[in-house]
């Protein structure tokens, strides 16, 4: 089963090493095929960036160990989809 994780989650996993989402994200990883969408991955480095810079390079090696499938999404257009809540999310949002 392919299963697809906000970067939150990862943010948590990788600053609260011991919490209950870095258990339930290391089982994750254990047990399903990670997928992880390039937007995913920028807003993993603006976070660290902004709130974390000490630990920049701590998540850049996080990222560099666990497996995943990278997904690229598609460029859409925000205009058809009227009710979204947080538009920066349509791109995870709509997988193809």
């Amino acid at each position: 089963m392919r299963i697809m994780v906000d970067a939150n989650i990862i943010i948590s996993a990788i600053v609260f090493p011991n919490s209950v989402v870095a258990k339930a994200f290391n089982h994750l990883i254990e047990n399903y095929n990670l997928v992880l969408s390039k937007y995913t991955i920028y807003e993993l480095e603006d976070v660290f960036n902004e709130k974390f810079s000490h630990r920049i390079m701590e998540m850049k090696e996080f990222i560099q160990k666990i497996p995943y499938e990278l997904f690229e999404h598609i460029k859409i257009e925000s205009k058809k989809y009227p009710n979204i809540r947080d538009i920066d999310d349509l791109p995870v949002l709509i997988m193809q």
